[in-house]
């Protein structure tokens, strides 16, 4: 369901991650709280690009059969320019029939990614120490 994804928005591409993206991967996360890990083979792990550069990842992870969450970050140098919102909807948009939900987790503090995830067409659905949001499938 979610092997070969390949998509294009008016900005971006967005796809799996390439062995020459290694040092542009690492030294966007070197400053995380996330752990480094960088597979090629990983389809749950997509590079989001500008032109040929890496700019950001999304990662798609299941919770359970029902429910894919979709993580993101994106390069300090690019924030503040609508990218990732791009990449959200685009991948959101293409995920939505293929999965009942869609959730985003973030951080209470991390208003940026509040606003993407709602901008994106999720609302909120759970607090406790994170915002959890979920997009859910129009079944009619």
């Amino acid at each position: 369901m979610i092997n070969h994804i390949n998509l294009s928005t008016g900005r971006l591409k967005i796809h799996k991650l390439a062995m020459d993206d290694y040092d542009a991967y690492h030294d966007m996360l070197k400053m995380s709280k996330l752990r480094f890990f960088f597979r090629v083979n990983d389809n749950r792990t997509l590079g989001i690009y500008l032109e040929d550069e890496l700019i950001g990842h999304l990662v798609l992870t299941f919770i359970d059969k029902d429910n894919l969450n979709v993580g993101y970050r994106l390069r300090t140098i690019y924030r503040h320019q609508g990218y990732m919102k791009e990449a959200v909807s685009a991948i959101s948009d293409f995920l939505e029939d293929k999965v009942k939900n869609l959730v985003i987790v973030t951080e209470k503090d991390n208003q940026a990614s509040i606003a993407i995830a709602m901008d994106c067409g999720y609302a909120l659905s759970k607090i406790d120490h994170y915002y959890t949001f979920l997009r859910s499938r129009n079944e009619n």
